[in-house]
């Protein structure tokens, strides 16, 4: 197979995880079959049960994402790891009806306030936004009021300067791989296209609207119709799937235990166990759904430590919240996300510096919602009171809650090796 007709579908994770469900298709087989025998096993009979629905999600799923990058790299989006499902397969829906406006401005309202200030929150995960965030937070400021003619640069300038501080390489340069093995951001259908497509040469001068973030003509005064939310979007979404980029680079590089994350592995090479790292986990994020309404509220309506379920996102953000109320720092720094840092005491000394001047009166929780197995955003209502002026404060957090291992890779909820942890980022408005 050439490597320009390879789907995402052709990644080794996704191949491994193909060949796992034959297997498991093959041992249900085999259960019918002694079924009819009078042997019956109720965990078998569970499985067999729940396998076509799998199946079918994941061959759905894997349509969904090669099809999307078909659609609209060309235009500017590309699908991600932290992409919503949901909001790729209305897009197609309605690029299948011709409607091609309609798909596009539904992905530009994708990206509203509330997705902007979670992704935001995430990508502090990466070192090397951390001292981009305040100008991030400006450029959003920008983008929520439609001043699209002052965001974008500076998103395309974070772009470029996050790429050079991880690789040493500008994202928009003609040289250096964007790809990053068995990943779905770092596909060759994905960031390298974006990238080519960004870094057109824009030599004429126009004032006529465009739609896709050419950064040479942007940031050099050549195009000068680019201030639309369609070429904001399409800036902001870029920025996010360098974040996944990023991970997936990491990851990578853990697992081949070489510096060669930027480019594609020799396919002689063994790949076995890198898939097999993660396809038990795709297999439980393929069975994974948020929790109904009617749970949520049941969770809302009756908040007391003792009615959480043991293990859940919830009871852990109440833990840090008890912590808090008793100036346990040390206990709150056992209860953040890894995904940012890993500082060990020096967690709790932050916490310190953080908290000790804002005495915790009383939280409630006013929604839950599950984004994805391992990232649940639970919305509160904080009540505290300055120590210094003795004024008393009324805030809303989205507290992002984390399902990691001990080194803060994301697992789906309910795997052994992981736990939730709060993100420390949750709390800039505590003050």
């Amino acid at each position: 197979m050439d490597d320009s007709d390879k789907k995402i579908k052709d990644l080794p994770t996704f191949i491994k995880l193909k060949e796992k469900f034959e297997g498991v298709g093959i041992l249900v087989e085999m259960h019918h079959l002694l079924r009819q025998a009078g042997f019956v096993n109720d965990s078998l009979s569970e499985i067999a049960a729940q396998l076509p629905a799998q199946v079918t999600k994941m061959e759905k799923l894997l349509y969904l994402l090669d099809r999307f990058n078909e659609v609209f790299s060309c235009r500017g989006w590309i699908a991600y790891e932290s992409l919503d499902v949901e909001i790729m397969e209305r897009a197609l829906t309605a690029a299948k009806e011709a409607n091609m406006e309609e798909a596009e401005q539904l992905l530009a309202d994708y990206y509203d306030n509330n997705k902007l200030h979670y992704m935001l929150v995430m990508m502090r995960g990466l070192e090397e936004y951390l001292v981009r965030d305040s100008l991030a937070q400006q450029a959003k400021e920008d983008y929520l009021a439609g001043r699209y003619h002052s965001c974008i640069p500076v998103i395309l300038s974070m772009i470029d300067g996050m790429m050079n501080d991880i690789v040493g390489i500008n994202f928009f340069a003609a040289r250096g791989e964007v790809t990053a093995w068995d990943s779905i951001v770092g596909h060759d259908s994905g960031l390298t296209i974006i990238r080519s497509l960004f870094s057109e040469s824009r030599n004429v001068t126009t004032a006529e609207k465009i739609t896709i973030p050419y950064r040479h003509g942007i940031m050099h005064g050549r195009d000068v119709g680019y201030a639309n939310k369609a070429v904001a979007a399409k800036a902001w979404a870029t920025l996010f799937a360098l974040r996944d980029w990023a991970v997936a680079r990491k990851k990578s590089k853990d697992v081949l235990g070489k510096n060669r994350a930027s480019t594609l592995p020799n396919p002689q090479e063994n790949t076995e166990e890198s898939a097999d790292l993660s396809t038990d986990r795709i297999i439980a994020s393929a069975s994974w759904s948020p929790r109904t309404k009617v749970e949520i509220e049941k969770i809302i309506n009756n908040q007391k430590s003792e009615a959480y379920s043991p293990g859940s996102p919830e009871l852990r953000v109440d833990y840090f919240m008890q912590c808090w109320s008793k100036s346990n720092y040390g206990f709150m720094a056992n209860c953040l996300s890894k995904l940012m840092n890993n500082m060990g005491n020096r967690d709790a000394a932050r916490l310190r510096n953080k908290f000790q001047n804002c005495k915790l009166i009383g939280y409630s929780i006013i929604n839950i919602e599950d984004k994805n197995p391992n990232t649940t955003v639970i919305e509160t209502k904080i009540n505290y009171v300055n120590a210094a002026t003795q004024q008393e404060y009324t805030v809303n957090s989205n507290i992002v809650v984390i399902y990691e291992t001990n080194k803060g890779d994301l697992v789906c909820s309910g795997d052994a090796d992981g736990e939730w942890r709060v993100f420390e980022g949750s709390f800039m408005n505590i003050t």
